[in-house]
């Protein structure tokens, strides 16, 4: 095994996992159960539907790697390499040829609308150089394992898939390479030795996973399906990107994308109509292979999904564009979400009355908003409880009306500014008296003011001379703690009786 960390497959019960959930997706969406794969008397799988034809294909190639363990398969293959090898090494050595491949295993498989799928086993054998090193290291994910066989050759394997239609002359020809993970790529690569490193390989992959975290639990795995998922997806839209597989005239496979658009939040949301919309643009954008750093302004068409970089990162590709999508939908829309008439939820509350969210949040934390739920569960509004904080909330305004009213007018009758007139109603407030009680002495102030003795049994230093009453007061705010409201209320009736 050559020294450089390239990753192996699965072991036989992960094979077997993967294989299992291909079945429950096929059996669900192809209409057939492609668990056993039935040959006619030509060698050939024959399936039915677009669907059946990608089940059986990836049930094929599972199918390679959990049976070549089997000892009869394993001495087979390993008996014909060593013939090839033996055959062909010096011939590689001498001469200016750098490569030569060897098919170990293939099925045929062929859909009743004429598209036929080849799965090979392909081993490469060649010539051990910096450059095919480099290649290799590129393109970890589906090149492995990469023997070192006598000097100087190396031999790697890929799984190939050659999917094909229509008549000599004018074939549709699809090719895809199965691997596991995903590229690993530590450094920064150029377009031109991106472009290098990518011959003789096809650009487009399908990664199943090998990490032990989407085995990890039980054997109905959300991670594993939706691995899995995401494999049938990638290889629908490469099909629809090659004209193979024609949108209009395949209901299943437009069922299928919409589905599997629908187990995300930003697309659970979407009508099924809509969500075959968005597939269709994903399948038919342009080409771009920066999916992760992926802009879509408004009169750009979406990119071309070509291939991936692991088996997660279509799933991250979907998750971007259905959010973008989301997004340019509530922007277009005013941001205002719809939801039904009867929703009792905090949010649906807030649309319906046009009050921000934010502010029902806060009334509910301080206790001036019954609310239920919380811990985890979304806050709803009992009924009643509404029309009670909103009745409380018109009091309130009125009160608060009312104070600025009362201040206001203060601020006149005493010739004072409002801020002034401002402290002096708090101070009142701070000794407890009651709004009624303000409301007297403002309009005792008033009647002073107009020479009116008002009904008081005490006398007002309004009645005395200016200088006394200047002289009274000084007496007061002398008496007083410093910043006390006495001698606040002192300094205050100090600096009006100055500015008579």
């Amino acid at each position: 095994m050559w020294g450089i960390p390239l990753g192996g497959i699965p072991y036989p019960l992960q094979v077997q996992r993967l294989m299992t959930e291909a079945q429950q997706i096929s059996e669900q969406w192809g209409g057939s159960q492609p668990g056993i794969l039935a040959v006619d008397s030509s060698g050939v799988v024959r399936v039915k539907t677009i669907m059946a034809l990608i089940g059986s294909t990836l049930l094929a190639v599972l199918s390679y790697f959990h049976t070549r363990y089997k000892p009869a398969l394993y001495v087979r293959e390993a008996l014909e390499l060593q013939a090839e090898i033996t055959e062909s090494a010096s011939y590689i050595a001498r001469t200016a040829r750098t490569q030569k491949l060897i098919s170990t295993w293939d099925e045929i498989i062929i859909q009743e609308g004429g598209i036929q799928c080849d799965v090979r086993a392909l081993w490469t054998l060649e010539r051990d150089t910096p450059e095919a090193r480099d290649r290799l290291a590129f393109n970890a994910g589906i090149c492995n394992p990469v023997l070192l066989v006598p000097r100087p050759l190396l031999l790697w394997r890929q799984m190939s898939l050659c999917f094909t239609q229509g008549p000599k002359g004018a074939v549709k020809r699809l090719d895809v390479n199965i691997g596991w993970d995903g590229e690993q790529h530590e450094h920064a690569y150029t377009r031109q030795l991106v472009k290098a490193c990518l011959v003789p390989y096809a650009p487009r992959r399908v990664y199943l996973p090998r990490a032990y975290d989407a085995y990890a639990s039980s054997s109905t795995s959300q991670a594993l399906h939706a691995a899995v998922q995401a494999a049938y997806a990638v290889l629908c839209i490469y099909l629809v990107q090659e004209g193979i597989v024609e949108w209009d005239n395949d209901a299943p496979v437009r069922a299928f994308l919409a589905s599997y658009l629908g187990r995300f939040a930003s697309g659970y949301r979407l009508p099924a109509k809509v969500r075959e919309d968005v597939a269709w643009d994903i399948a038919c954008g342009t080409r771009t292979r920066n999916i992760k750093h992926l802009k879509l302004p408004s009169d750009v068409r979406l990119p071309r999904y070509t291939w991936e970089e692991d088996y997660r990162s279509f799933s991250m590709y979907v998750k971007q564009v259905l959010k973008d999508y989301e997004r340019r939908a509530r922007k277009a829309s005013g941001w205002k979400r719809s939801y039904d008439s009867d929703n009792p939820s905090l949010r649906a509350v807030a649309a319906r009355e046009g009050i921000a969210e934010r502010t029902l949040y806060d009334h509910a934390r301080r206790g001036k908003l019954l609310t239920q739920g919380g811990d985890g569960q979304p806050l709803t509004i009992p009924d009643g409880a509404m029309a009670q904080w909103k009745q409380e909330r018109e009091q309130e305004h009125d009160q608060r009306c009312d104070r600025q009213q009362l201040i206001r007018q203060y601020a006149a009758i005493r010739n004072i500014d409002y801020r002034s007139a401002q402290r002096w109603m708090e101070r009142q407030e701070r000794r407890g008296v009651t709004p009624t009680e303000i409301r007297q002495k403002v309009c005792q102030a008033a009647l002073r003011s107009h020479g009116i003795v008002a009904d008081v049994t005490v006398a007002s230093e309004d009645t005395l001379p200016h200088d006394e009453q200047i002289a009274a007061w000084e007496a007061r705010r002398a008496q007083a703690a410093l910043g006390s409201d006495e001698w606040c209320e002192a300094q205050d009736a100090l600096e009006q009786l100055r500015r008579l």
